[in-house]
């Protein structure tokens, strides 16, 4: 974990783009964060999107959080966004698979 005198120091530009905080981790205020920022859909905002969740994944790993809760706030968060945006449609959904394969793999790759 990245203790605070240091995150100016290892933090990438791309988390402190999201508000990426990580210490103390807060893995909703975290996710709403990265989903906030990664505006409007699109090849831009999904791989702003992809490098935070990456970033999250490691770190929820790295403070003992299942990838399981990970992925259900996160799943829960995108629902929210798709309901208020009626982005329930196919590229919606093959959005949200990508991203959440992309979750599970950086998770495990940080073990």
């Amino acid at each position: 974990m990245i203790s605070p005198g240091e995150e100016g120091s290892q933090a990438s530009s791309a988390d402190r783009d999201v508000g990426f905080s990580p210490s103390p981790f807060d893995l909703s205020g975290a996710l709403r964060a990265a989903m906030g920022a990664a505006r409007p859909p699109g090849a831009e905002g999904d791989e702003q999107l992809r490098v935070a969740l990456v970033r999250i994944c490691r770190e929820a790993q790295r403070e003992g959080i299942p990838v399981e809760r990970v992925l259900v706030q996160f799943k829960q968060l995108w629902q929210e966004a798709a309901d208020l945006e009626d982005g329930r449609t196919q590229a919606s959904q093959e959005r949200l698979a990508r991203l959440v394969s992309s979750c599970i793999v950086s998770y495990y790759e940080s073990r």
